[in-house]
């Protein structure tokens, strides 16, 4: 793939600002080895100023409990303008759902331009 990785190594229910500008997301992986929950994977389109379960994501990536999910985006990539945001959540949804961090941190990789 092209473009560069940005990694958050500790994703949970506080924002994790992955990409501080406008950028294409081409492929999303989501490590939720260390998990026997299901864990949401919310990205955001915002480079500050994100507090989950307030504000509606882009994406919602469900991953299931002890695996490494992998969303692929290409040729035309996910148009994050304001920069891309990462939260983690054992509670599916958008905006006002409540904010419960997996047990373990979820790995998350972003393939951006």
């Amino acid at each position: 793939y092209r473009g560069k990785v940005a990694t958050v190594t500790t994703a949970n229910t506080t924002a994790q600002y992955a990409v501080t500008s406008g950028t294409l997301i081409y492929q999303l992986e989501a490590d939720n080895t260390g998990n026997t929950s299901t864990t949401f994977v919310k990205v955001y389109d915002a480079s500050s100023g994100v507090t989950h379960g307030t504000q509606l994501p882009v994406l919602v990536f469900p991953v299931p409990s002890g695996t490494t999910g992998t969303f692929t985006f290409e040729p035309v990539g996910i148009e994050c303008g304001a920069g891309a945001t990462v939260c983690a959540s054992t509670v599916g949804g958008t905006a006002t759902t409540a904010a419960t961090s997996p047990t373990s941190a979820v790995t998350v990789r972003l393939v951006h331009s």
